[in-house]
């Protein structure tokens, strides 16, 4: 079963993600939900309604050696490629998306009567200390670091030119731009201080 990142491309703008279940899994589930018209992801499935199925193309971007680099490995591909499709900035969360009000109220009705047990709330109480309620600026550990640096340092040649070969003529909209410079000014910043 091979682990790794993928794209899905529609209407030449891109939705990057990652699977440890598989490739042909992960899209069969994304077609599974969007042929059914309820896949999380909002934009993805209003371009998939308007161009249709035939318009999608799923393609590997690399195949990760060990699951647990897949995230590190997505989430420099999220930063590198800009995937207009992808509604988090962040890979592996959903930080920073925006609930639809009856979203909210289907969450809401499948949790209502549910009891946490009491060694569940031990748990959560203790892998949450110390940690902000928000996440936004957290620091991460020297140990997250050095396998993040170590996951983008293992992408394979064949797969840098690939991914350099894909953005060949493409342009940033002014919008796209200036959130680059942002993130690149910010980024400097943290790095000088």
């Amino acid at each position: 079963m091979a682990t790794g990142v993928y794209q899905i491309e529609l209407n030449e703008k891109l939705y990057v993600g990652s699977t440890t279940s598989g490739f042909s899994k992960r899209w069969r589930n994304h077609l599974w939900y969007l042929r059914r018209g309820t896949h999380c992801n909002a934009h993805l499935q209003s371009a998939f309604n308007l161009y249709g199925e035939d318009a999608l193309k799923f393609s590997i971007i690399e195949i990760v050696e060990t699951p647990e680099e897949v995230i590190a490995v997505e989430q420099h591909y999220i930063d590198a490629m800009h995937p207009e499709y992808n509604m988090c900035t962040v890979a592996g969360n959903k930080y920073g998306v925006k609930c639809s009000d009856e979203t909210k109220r289907k969450i809401g009705e499948a949790h209502r009567g549910k009891v946490v047990s009491e060694e569940t709330r031990s748990k959560l109480s203790i892998a949450n200390k110390g940690k902000p309620s928000n996440r936004k600026g957290c620091k991460l550990s020297d140990e997250t670091r050095k396998k993040i640096s170590e996951a983008v340092k293992g992408i394979s040649e064949e797969t840098r030119k690939r991914e350099s070969e894909s953005h060949k003529g493409h342009k940033h909209s002014d919008e796209q731009k200036q959130k680059i410079s942002e993130s690149l000014k910010l980024y400097w910043h943290k790095q000088n201080t």
